[in-house]
């Protein structure tokens, strides 16, 4: 049982759309609450937690982070927040988005290899 070609012949998916499909593209804006040296918060206006947690446990493995948050509360009370202490803490959040970046790309050749 091939999974992969099941999943093109039932859902019709090409090896273009595969991955355009499977996660759409969202708008995502970002916006700095606190901007300090070793201390950002950003807040993610458009409701994203998958990203803000997946950023969160990217940050966490990322060399000279202290420490990565992120919260989020019902929508009405708050917009999510990543709050990241670390050397240079907002260099160390555009790091951790590049590497999330690279295993994406690699993930997405990877997958369409398969397909």
């Amino acid at each position: 049982m091939d999974i992969y070609k099941d999943l093109v012949d039932e859902f019709h998916f090409t090896r273009e759309s595969f991955i355009n499909k499977a996660f759409p593209k969202a708008s995502m804006e970002l916006k700095f609450l606190k901007e300090e040296k070793d201390h950002v918060i950003i807040q993610l206006t458009n409701d994203q937690a998958t990203i803000g947690n997946l950023l969160k446990d990217e940050l966490w493995i990322t060399k000279g982070v202290d420490s990565a948050t992120f919260d989020k509360r019902h929508p009405l009370i708050m917009k999510p927040e990543l709050a990241v202490h670390g050397k240079d803490a907002k260099k160390l959040v555009k790091e951790a988005a590049m590497s999330i970046k690279k295993k994406v790309d690699e993930f997405e050749k990877a997958m369409l290899k398969e397909l």
